[in-house]
């Protein structure tokens, strides 16, 4: 009965991780981006601790069921180097230009990443829209260039973005003037700035 169990949860957490992977990336020429996917999956505890450093590319973030971070990286193959490091309960994920003196746009990047939902994010983006959907644990976000969504989040959320939208809930919009810092009392109403 628990290798069935340990079979069906190695099953849904395949098709979770490569639901994302059914579409296609196309960069702003519609030109096909390479595809080489970068997949790492680690156990981790109630509670884990997940920072991310990208310096281009859409940043994801969705919950699952497992006590698990998994993370698929796709795209920017020839600009960025990977790496993702484990210490006890905190992940590490990096994403750095190889070449700082080259323009990197983050066009056809992605990195999503799968946490339980209670995990503590801490997330940087350099250039590239950043999505958080259903994490309780608390949210950090600095992003530089690109969007901001926070949907279902529900601790301690603070967001510092260049951007000039920044969205929480289900499509609700607080517009943000640029090179504001703004935190975010969520889940209810109320904003600080």
């Amino acid at each position: 009965m628990k290798s069935i169990k340990n079979l069906l949860a190695g099953a849904a957490l395949t098709l979770a991780m490569f639901a994302v992977t059914q579409s296609d990336v196309r960069a702003a020429d519609n030109s096909e981006v390479p595809l080489h996917p970068v997949r790492t999956t680690m156990v981790v505890s109630n509670g884990a601790n997940v920072k991310i450093d990208a310096d281009a590319g859409d940043v994801r973030v969705v919950t699952w069921m497992f006590d698990k971070v998994a993370i698929e990286s796709r795209g920017g193959e020839y600009t960025l180097e990977r790496t993702t490091t484990q210490d006890g309960n905190t992940i590490l994920f990096h994403a750095k230009q190889i070449d700082p003196s080259k323009p990197l746009d983050g066009k056809g990047i992605t990195h999503t990443l799968y946490v339980p939902a209670s995990t503590h994010l801490e997330i940087f983006s350099g250039n590239g829209n950043v999505f958080v959907n259903g994490v309780y644990g608390d949210v950090k976000v600095a992003a530089d260039q690109g969007e901001t969504t926070l949907e279902h989040v529900s601790a301690i959320t603070e967001v510092i973005s260049n951007s000039d939208m920044v969205r929480s809930g289900a499509g609700s919009a607080l517009a943000v003037p640029a090179h504001q810092q703004v935190a975010l009392d969520l889940p209810g109403t109320s904003f600080a700035e």
